[in-house]
């Protein structure tokens, strides 16, 4: 199977949608205690973001809550796999899978699918629940993020950021991070120029044009960009 490049960012905004269907379900406000239990006895991490939506929507600073969204955060941006991609084409290939990678998940004793979808889907969405914390907690696991080996968890801190920060400070962090990549990851590259496309002041800014110039990214840049104008999602350019 293959995926076009143009849905990895495609699949990042669905993952942001995602995400509000997920806090969309929270329950009614309920006893913080009666919450805490069922918090504690929840197996999957849906239902625990769920739970801990919330709680955080009447308590914001309730602990282990915010808990509950920060630790699965961290293991996402901390599992450091090498990456699974294989372009061909420009589509992601999502049947198969580098020598290293496969390596690396028979010495961990699992399936290089399951890995797969686990890096690919899954870690991305426990980064869209970040917002829900305070930006001091949501923040340097976000910047944490953008280092990460995992360029579909480095793609997703990036949009995260644009999506719910924007402004220069998260365009310095993403173009850095772009920097920092160099070229190493096609689906880091395209989830970084989305996420791009959400901060105005990329498209005028002279450090974050030199560098796509340099990467050789300004026709992607302009593609990602046009694509959101066209939608009316970004206002056009003055």
């Amino acid at each position: 199977m293959r995926i076009r490049t143009r849905c990895i960012w495609l699949t990042l905004a669905l993952n942001a949608l995602s995400v509000e269907c997920v806090v969309s379900q929270t329950r009614p406000k309920q006893d913080v205690e009666l919450l805490h239990q069922q918090l504690i006895e929840a197996k999957q991490w849906e239902e625990k973001a769920r739970i801990a939506a919330t709680i955080l929507k009447s308590n914001p600073n309730d602990g282990m809550a915010q808990a509950a969204i920060e630790e699965p955060a961290l293991e996402a941006v901390r599992s450091q796999s090498p990456s699974p991609e294989i372009y061909e084409g420009g589509k992601l290939v999502t049947d198969r899978f580098p020598a290293d990678f496969v390596r690396w998940c028979e010495e961990k004793g699992t399936d290089p699918k399951a890995e797969f979808w686990l890096l690919f889907k899954q870690y991305p969405l426990r980064l869209y629940m970040l917002p829900r914390l305070p930006k001091p907690k949501a923040w340097p696991i976000l910047v944490e993020g953008l280092k990460s080996t995992n360029p579909f968890v480095a793609a997703a801190s990036a949009s995260v950021m644009a999506w719910k920060y924007s402004g220069r400070e998260a365009l310095r962090e993403i173009r850095d991070a772009l920097s920092a990549h160099n070229g190493q990851s096609r689906s880091f590259e395209d989830g970084a120029l989305y996420a791009m496309t959400m901060i105005p002041e990329a498209a005028t800014d002279q450090e974050t044009q030199a560098l796509l110039k340099r990467l050789g990214l300004v026709e992607r840049f302009e593609k990602h960009f046009t694509a959101r104008q066209a939608s009316k999602r970004i206002p056009p350019r003055q």
